[in-house]
Formats: structure tokens, sequence, C-alpha cells
């Protein structure tokens, strides 16, 4: 986890980012890049130790016109990797779990489940819609708590960096 700002400005610059003289004095719109840069990256977990360089060269690719248009999620999409390092024997599958994809299927499986009898005896599709539905909970909990980001239907309407 970066903690200082000064710390980001050798990967900024190695990844061209034009970075102030005074990361605590600087006007923002002189620097969107270097700005979002820093909003995201200070106290972020990183899964890896050199993710804040990859970070930079991934807010260095985007255009003046799309910095300032960002999400986090439009980040994340765009390359930037946040979170906590991932076991591999978790059962986020690396780092491809899709929350939105889970929350879809989960809410589905809960659908099919609340209309069925709930008496037994259960045919074995029940069985097998509520184990399902028992995995994508714990991979869903298993991606938040690791630090993932939330599915969209979860999320308040987001802005981008530059209007809050």
């Amino acid at each position: 986890m970066i903690a200082l700002a000064e710390m980001l400005i050798v990967p900024a610059q190695k990844a061209g980012m034009k970075t102030p003289e005074d990361v605590y004095n600087y006007n923002t719109n002189d620097f969107p890049h270097f700005h979002v840069y820093e909003l995201v990256q200070i106290g972020s977990p990183m899964p890896s130790p050199d993710s804040h360089y990859h970070n930079a060269r991934a807010i260095a690719s985007l255009s003046e016109e799309d910095i300032k248009k960002m999400t986090m999620e439009d980040l994340i999409n765009s390359g930037f990797e946040t979170g906590y390092p991932i076991s591999p024997d978790t059962t986020l599958k690396g780092n491809n779990m899709n929350p939105n994809t889970n929350l879809e299927q989960q809410l589905e499986l809960a659908k099919q489940i609340t209309k069925l009898n709930l008496g037994p005896p259960w045919p074995e599709n029940d069985c097998v819609n509520g184990r399902k539905l028992a995995q994508l909970v714990l991979e869903m909990n298993d991606w938040l708590s690791k630090g993932g980001y939330l599915p969209r239907a979860w999320r308040h309407q987001q802005q981008s960096f530059l209007d809050k």
C-alpha cells in the first residue's frame, strides 16, 4: 500500500505522467492524471508489489478527455489493479471473478428457490440450485472481503473523480 503522495512521483514520471512540484499543493486541472492516480492509489491495497507502476501506466495511457470522466469502475475496466493479493486456494479463480455476473446469477437462483415447494422430498434440481447459490454467495463474500469492487447494482451513481 502506498501511504504518501511522494511515493507516486517516480512511477508517475516513468509512465510519462506530468507531475506537480509540490504534491500537496497543486491545481488538479493542471495535473488531472496525477490527481486521479493519487486519489485512487494512496491507501489502496495492491495485489502485487509493482501494482502502483502498472497503475501509473494504465492512467497515463488515458487521454486528457477520458481521465476527466473516469469512475473507479472505468479505471478497473481499463486495467487498474486494486485489491489484496488473491491466494491460489481461493474460490475467486484468480482475478476473473465478475461481481456483476455473480450477483445476476445469485438473484436468478434466489428467485427460482423462492418458488419451490419447501417440503420434502426435494427434487435434485432444487438441491443443485441451492448449492450453486451458496457457492456464489461465498465467492462474492471472498471477493468483497479481499478488497474487490461492488457489483454495479450495489453502488451509488458514481461521479468521475474530477467531478467531486
